[in-house]
């Protein structure tokens, strides 16, 4: 059985641990707008059924959307933005990415745009089918670009794609997601006649794809964390977490308190209560004889669900 005295040093550490709540701030839309600025952020992959050279990936001085010229192969193409500060949760009201006309078309060209369904993306490589392998989102947006003429070439004509927010929104609800991580977007042919030639960031920096997300937040909540001697918490500091998420901190006890945290673990996860804010604690490690009933406080809780 969890002794009383056991709670006590429990109760010292969290209030240690977690030093305030500050009032929330309201809901407020926000924009971010993000380019691609390496050679190792976009790249094609040669579809190529029964070729040697199917699934070669490999940067270029454009993107080829769609089927090429001879109608027998394309390039799927994948498109890498990085630090995107929108927070985990966040509700997305509009998204898109904008192309450049490298080249003219006025056939019909059909794509399809999926996101990598990962919580953080890292740079393309050299390596085989390295954008086909990567994990697609269930949402998916498809794209019909219209013409594309020479005086879209020289003008630099924008060419944005439909709304993406649905691919960008099942991005941004992944648990794993944070404000800051990489995003990735892969283009693939659906049934296209002729390909759509775009800019990129080879030749032209300044005419790279650029994504655009609006989007909105809940109220705001900031804890402030802080280790007492001898421990350790992080993230520490100031630490914004958005209304109806959680925030995972990870604890590295003091060793003279000896299994206090273990004690009070179940699944190596126990959510704290804070003035009725959930808050995801997780030291890694697990535990015996877990009794929430026997710890009451105003304002704090300990729960396992």
């Amino acid at each position: 059985m969890i002794m009383r005295g056991k709670l006590s040093i429990l109760l010292v550490l969290i209030t240690v641990f977690f030093m305030g709540l500050i009032l929330p701030q309201p809901a407020q839309a926000e924009t971010r707008d993000y380019q691609v600025s390496s050679d190792y952020d976009s790249a094609e992959e040669k579809v190529y059924p029964g070729n040697s050279a199917h699934g070669y990936v490999k940067r270029s001085s454009d993107l080829d959307l769609g089927w090429t010229n001879s109608e027998i192969d394309y390039y799927m193409v994948g498109i890498r933005f990085l630090n995107v500060d929108v927070p985990q949760g966040a509700t997305i009201t509009n998204a898109y990415i904008t192309f450049y006309p490298d080249g003219s078309g006025d056939d019909l060209c059909n794509l399809i745009i999926y996101g990598q369904d990962s919580d953080d993306t890292v740079e393309f490589s050299n390596s085989y089918f390295d954008i086909s392998t990567r994990p697609k989102t269930t949402a998916s947006i498809t794209w019909s670009p219209d013409v594309w003429t020479s005086s879209d070439v020289t003008n630099h004509t924008p060419k944005p794609t439909p709304d993406i927010s649905s691919i960008v929104q099942e991005i941004v609800n992944r648990g794993g997601w944070s404000s800051g991580h990489n995003m990735v977007f892969i283009i693939d042919d659906n049934t296209s006649v002729r390909k759509r030639s775009a800019e990129d960031v080879d030749t032209n920096p300044t005419y790279a794809p650029k994504l655009h997300i609006e989007f909105t937040v809940g109220a705001q909540h900031t804890i402030t964390a802080v280790a007492g001697p001898g421990g350790s918490i992080s993230p520490s500091g100031g630490v914004t977490v958005a209304e109806g998420t959680n925030q995972i901190f990870t604890i590295t006890p003091d060793g003279t308190l000896g299994e206090a945290i273990d004690d009070y673990i179940k699944d190596d996860v126990a959510r704290i209560w804070c003035n009725g804010k959930a808050l995801v604690v997780s030291p890694g490690n697990g535990c015996r004889g877990y009794q929430p009933e026997l710890y009451h406080h105003p304002g704090w809780g300990l729960c396992d669900q």
